[in-house]
């Protein structure tokens, strides 16, 4: 049996199949997300009798994840929420599937793009809640370097590099513009008004990733640091011609390379889950975004 995982912006959903491609059963959870800190029961669940449809027991477990608004602009969702709500429908999935978790061979993730965190190397500890990709904190960061005297140099130079040069790259570096949905700003943001987050830095110690990068690094108990081209690429950081994190706009924008995690192939066996998570090591086969 196969395990998959679907983090999206507003629903988490977990689907156990079979080698057929089968869905192996049916269940809703409904979550509800908390905007209270204090509030020690954030999930309100409701679980549906399974059914079967066409002598398959087909399972859907759909979570509700309600984003937070600290302030007007920031949207952000909870890294406990979210993974306890992943651990609640995967374990559930494979319940009403009628298997064990030992059954499982293979998970498979893919998740919403964009939305990051940033958390200690050694502990695993967030440093924040997860800036979503709908987050507006950064819209005056990306007013002022889009209108920036240094944008324009870097947009002329590489005008011209592409003129002698003729390669791609070059042409896209002379046509960069930063948005409030790619990551790069966001990050900016978070470098300057987080001082725990510049020490960690400082110290070796800091940890950047999106959601995938995130669940992978729990699930390995910190063993992975890796994420998949999909998602890496849609952070705007990542550099599409060399196939890996920009220097350049690193260099920049004053980002530090050595909080960026490992790219791999879409298909790449990311690890496995460590026993103590599921009761069983399952290899995990696939991440996208």
């Amino acid at each position: 049996f196969m395990l998959s995982a679907d983090i999206g912006t507003t629903s988490i959903r977990c689907h156990v199949y079979d080698k057929g491609a089968n869905i192996r059963g049916s269940c809703t959870t409904k979550v509800l997300i908390s905007h209270s800190t204090t509030d020690t029961n954030p999930f309100l669940c409701n679980i549906c009798l399974n059914r079967v449809t066409v002598g398959i027991l087909m399972l859907i477990i759909f979570l509700q994840v309600v984003p937070l608004y600290p302030k007007v602009g920031y949207v952000e969702m909870n890294p406990d929420a979210i993974w306890k709500g992943f651990i609640s429908v995967a374990k559930g999935a494979v319940q009403d599937a009628g298997v064990q978790m030992h059954q499982i061979e293979a998970l498979g993730i893919s998740t919403q793009r964009g939305t990051f965190t940033t958390w200690d190397r050694k502990t695993g500890d967030t440093f924040h809640n997860f800036i979503s990709w709908q987050d507006q904190r950064a819209t005056d960061l990306v007013k002022s370097w889009n209108r920036s005297c240094t944008l324009k140099v870097v947009h002329g130079l590489m005008k011209l590099v592409y003129f002698l040069s003729r390669q791609n790259r070059c042409l896209a570096a002379s046509l960069i513009v930063f948005t409030t949905q790619h990551v790069t700003m966001r990050l900016v943001w978070v470098l300057t008004h987080y001082k725990q987050v510049r020490q960690a830095v400082a110290d070796g110690n800091c940890c950047f990733g999106t959601i995938d990068t995130w669940l992978l690094f729990k699930l390995t108990k910190g063993r992975v640091h890796a994420t998949d081209y999909s998602n890496a690429s849609s952070t705007g950081i990542f550099d599409s011609y060399q196939m890996c994190w920009s220097q350049f706009l690193c260099s920049l924008v004053s980002l530090p390379l050595s909080i960026f995690p490992k790219v791999e192939d879409t298909g790449n066996e990311f690890g496995c889950t460590d026993p103590s998570i599921f009761g069983a090591s399952i290899p995990i086969m696939s991440v996208v975004g």
